[in-house]
C-alpha cells in the first residue's frame, strides 16, 4: 500500500511537471515576442513557481498553504534557476542555438533539481507546510 501511494505522488508530481513546464513555455514563448529573452525566461520562471506552488502543494502533497509557505517556496528553486540559467546562457552564447531551443536544453538542466527541491520542501523540512 505504501508503494502505490509513493507511486501516485511521483505521478502527480510529473503531471504538474508537464501542466508547469507547458506554462512556463508557453509564458516565455508569447513574452520573449515582447522583451528580451532573459526578461522572458525570468518572468515564464514567476509563472511556473506560482504554479507549481498550487498545485503540488494542493494535489500532490495534500499540504496546508499558507502566506508563509507561499513566500517560502521560491527558495527551493533558487539552485534550479541557476541551473537553468546556466544552461540557457551556454546553449545561446556558445552553442549559438536559437533561444526557444536553449530554454529547453536549459530544463534538462533544471527539472531534476526542481524535483529534489519540491519533494524536500513539502516533505518535513518546512513545519507549517506538511499534511502528508
Amino acid at each position: 500500500m505504501q508503494c502505490l501511494i509513493i507511486n501516485n505522488k511521483i505521478l502527480k508530481f510529473l503531471l504538474v511537471g508537464c501542466v508547469n513546464t507547458s506554462s512556463s513555455f508557453l509564458s516565455f514563448i508569447l513574452l520573449n515576442e515582447l522583451i528580451s529573452y532573459r526578461l522572458a525566461f525570468f518572468a515564464s520562471y514567476v509563472v511556473g513557481i506560482v504554479t507549481s506552488y498550487f498545485l503540488n502543494g494542493k494535489w500532490t502533497f495534500s499540504a496546508k498553504l499558507s502566506i508563509r509557505s507561499f513566500f517560502l517556496y521560491p527558495l527551493v528553486y533558487i539552485v534550479q534557476l541557476l541551473a537553468g540559467w546556466v544552461g540557457l546562457e551556454c546553449s545561446v552564447q556558445y552553442l549559438k542555438l536559437s533561444e526557444l531551443v536553449s530554454y529547453i536544453v536549459s530544463l534538462l538542466f533544471s527539472i531534476p533539481i526542481g524535483f529534489i527541491s519540491v519533494k524536500w520542501f513539502f516533505g518535513s523540512m518546512v513545519p507549517d507546510v506538511r499534511k502528508i
